[in-house]
C-alpha cells in the first residue's frame, strides 16, 4: 500500500466506532482546532470558522468524522437527529453543495496540524519582506499571484495534501497504541471492566499493526524522515527537544509557539516510528535526529542508551547536568571530622552552589559507623552520585576500611588521602599559626593571640595532634582544643587568597575540590564503565 490518504484513510473509516473508545487524544471542532493551531503559531485565519473549514471543504484536509445536524437540532427542537460520518472523500474532492436543511460539523485529531501546516506552506508565494522595495513589485506580485491561483485551480496542492494526510492517517491509527508510552498517561473511554478494556485495546493493537505491515516500509521511512526534518526546520535545538521529551505531559501539553508545533510533529513521528519498528522489525532514527549523524556508541555515552528517547529517564539527569540546570547533589564527600566539614563548606559555598554534600564520619570508619557508610555508598551508586572519601594516612584502620570499600567496587568517585593528616598535608606551620590567631579572634578569646602564638614555639611539630597539644600548652590550659567547624573555617579564611602551597604545588584538598567541581561535567555511567579506583594506590585508573 502507498502512503496516500486515499488508501490509508479507509482503516480509520472502518474503525470509527472502535477509535472512539481507544483514542487517547480528544477530537476538536473547527473553532477549538483553530484556536489551538494559532497557539502553535500556525498561520490560519478565523475564529469560529475559517481556513480550516475552507480547506476541509476543498478536500485538502481530512477530518476524523463530521456531524450531520438537521435543522431541528440547530433550532434546539431535538437532539436525536444528529448523525456522525467518516470523511471518505478522495483528497481534492470538493464538498458537494447541500441544501440548508443540514449542517456538517467536522472534528479533527490534533495530528491533522501537520497536513494543515504543510498546506499553508504550499500556499505561500515565497516572497521576502524586502521584496516590496522593488519598483516592479506590484506587477511581479500580481503575476505570481495569478500563477499561484492557476496552480491551485489545476490541483497542484492535491498530491501534497494526499501525502501529508496519509502520514497523519497512519499516525492517528497508531496513536491509541503508543501515545501512552509517549505521555505516560492512559485514557480509557469505557465504563466496562479493566480486563474488557484491555482486551479491546489488545485487539485494536493487532489490527493497527496489521494495517502498518500493509504499507511499504520505504514509504514509512520516508514519512518518518519528512516529519523529523520538518520539525527540525521549525526548532532545531535538539537538547531542548530532549528536555521537553523528558518532561511530564502536563508541562509538554502547555508548550506553545513553533516549539510546541515542532514537539507535536516529533511526537507524531515517534508514534509512526514505534509502530513501524514493531510492525516491520526494523530500527529507525529517533526524533531528535534530523541532520547529521551520531558516531557509533555516541548516544549511549551521551545519554546512557543508544535509544535515548525510548528511555527519557536515562538521560534526563545528564541532560540537565550538561545544560547547567541540575541542582541535585552530584557528590557526597565523606570526611573524618568536623574540621574538614567546616573547611569544605566554607570553600564550596554550600550544596546549592557546589552540588557537593559533605558528611562527617566523626573520626572512625569502624563498627556500626562503617556499616552505615557502606550502605550510604550503595545508595550513591543506585542514585548515580559520585562518592568522595577522604582520610588521614596516619590512621591505618581508616585506610584499611577504605581499601575494603574499593575492593567491593563501592566507590565511583575520588579518594583524597592526606599525609600525614589534613592539617600538615595542606598547610604550612606558618599558615596554621595564622589560622589559630584568627580562630581565637573569631571565638572572642580575651587575649590577642598574636602575642602568644609564635611560629618558633611550634618547632618540631609534625602533625595536627601535636599542633593542638602545643596550642593548648601555649594558652596555659585556657583553650581546650583546636578542631571542629570553626577551626576549619579559620583554615579556609587563612588560605583562600592563595590556594597553592607557598612553596609551590597544589594543596591536596584544593585538588580534591577541583575534582568535585569537575564532576558536574562528567557522565557518571562513563566514569563507572571506563575507570576504577586502584585498591593499592587508591588512585583512579583505566579499567582493563
Amino acid at each position: 500500500m502507498r502512503l496516500s490518504s486515499n488508501e490509508t484513510y479507509g482503516f480509520l473509516a472502518n474503525n470509527i466506532d472502535l477509535l472512539e473508545r481507544v483514542r487517547q487524544c480528544d477530537l476538536m471542532n473547527e473553532s477549538r482546532f483553530l484556536s489551538w493551531c494559532k497557539s502553535l503559531h500556525v498561520n490560519v485565519s478565523g475564529v469560529v470558522e475559517g481556513d480550516i473549514g475552507d480547506f476541509w471543504r476543498r478536500g485538502w484536509l481530512r477530518c476524523e468524522e463530521y456531524e450531520i445536524r438537521a435543522r431541528e437540532y440547530r433550532e434546539r427542537l431535538s437532539a436525536k437527529v444528529r448523525r456522525f460520518q467518516s470523511d471518505d472523500r478522495k483528497i481534492g474532492e470538493i464538498w458537494p453543495q447541500r441544501d440548508n436543511s443540514e449542517q456538517h460539523v467536522p472534528s479533527f485529531h490534533p495530528f491533522r496540524v501537520f497536513p494543515l501546516f504543510q498546506i499553508i506552506e504550499g500556499l505561500k508565494l515565497g516572497w521576502s519582506v524586502s521584496s516590496v522595495l522593488c519598483e516592479d513589485f506590484p506587477k511581479t506580485i500580481e503575476k505570481a499571484a495569478a500563477e499561484k491561483w492557476k496552480g491551485i485551480a489545476d490541483g497542484n496542492l492535491v498530491p501534497l495534501a494526499e501525502t501529508c494526510n496519509g502520514v497523519a492517517d497512519v499516525a492517528i491509527a497508531l496513536e491509541p497504541v503508543y501515545w501512552p508510552w509517549i505521555t505516560s498517561r492512559f485514557r480509557g473511554r469505557s465504563l466496562t471492566a479493566d480486563d474488557e478494556l484491555d482486551s479491546i485495546h489488545d485487539g485494536y493493537r493487532d489490527e493497527a499493526l496489521k494495517f502498518v505491515r500493509s504499507i511499504e516500509l520505504e514509504r514509512l521511512k520516508h514519512a518518518h524522515e519528512l516529519l523529523r526534518i520538518r520539525a527540525a526546520m521549525l526548532e532545531d535545538n535538539t537538547d531542548l527537544y530532549r528536555l521537553i521529551r523528558s518532561a511530564n505531559w502536563a508541562t509538554r501539553h502547555n508548550i506553545k509557539g513553533e516549539t510546541g508545533l515542532a514537539m507535536w510533529i516529533r511526537h507524531m513521528a515517534e508514534v509512526l516510528r514505534r509502530g513501524t519498528e514493531e510492525a516491520h522489525d526494523v530500527q529507525l532514527e529517533e526524533e531528535d535526529v534530523a541532520f547529521g549523524m551520531w558516531h557509533k556508541s555516541g548516544r549511549k555515552l551521551a545519554f546512557g542508551s543508544d535509544r535515548a528517547l525510548d528511555h527519557p529517564s536515562y538521560y534526563r539527569k545528564e541532560l540537565l547536568q550538561r545544560m547547567g540546570l541540575d541542582v541535585s547533589v552530584r557528590v557526597k564527600w565523606y570526611v573524618e571530622g568536623a574540621t574538614e566539614v567546616g573547611f569544605l563548606n566554607a570553600a564550596l559555598g554550600g550544596i546549592r552552589d557546589s552540588q557537593v554534600e559533605v558528611v562527617d564520619c566523626k573520626g572512625k570508619f569502624t563498627g556500626d559507623a562503617l556499616v552505615e557508610l557502606f550502605e550510604d555508598l550503595k545508595r550513591d551508586k543506585a542514585a548515580e552520585r559520585f562518592s568522595f572519601v577522604s582520610a588521614d594516612a596516619d590512621v591505618s584502620a581508616n585506610i584499611a576500611a577504605i581499601k575494603r570499600m574499593v575492593s567491593n567496587d563501592l566507590i565511583v568517585g575520588y579518594i583524597p588521602i592526606y599525609n600525614p593528616d589534613f592539617e600538615f598535608a595542606n598547610f604550612t606551620i606558618e599558615e596554621l599559626v595564622t589560622a589559630a590567631i584568627y580562630y581565637d579572634k573569631e571565638d572572642d578569646y580575651p587575649t590577642d593571640s598574636s602575642n602568644l602564638l609564635d611560629v618558633s614555639l611550634f618547632a618540631g611539630v609534625r602533625n595536627g595532634h601535636d599542633f593542638e597539644q602545643k596550642y593548648i600548652e601555649i594558652h596555659e590550659g585556657t583553650r581546650r582544643e583546636v578542631k571542629g567547624m570553626a577551626w576549619g573555617r579559620a583554615l579556609w579564611e587563612t588560605v583562600k587568597a592563595n590556594l597553592d602551597l607557598p612553596g609551590g604545588g597544589e594543596r591536596p584538598v584544593i585538588a580534591a575540590i577541583r575534582v568535585a567541581y569537575m564532576s558536574a561535567d562528567v557522565e557518571y555511567r562513563y566514569q563507572q564503565e571506563q575507570f576504577r579506583i586502584d585498591s593499592g594506590t587508591l588512585g583512579i585508573v583505566k579499567r582493563d
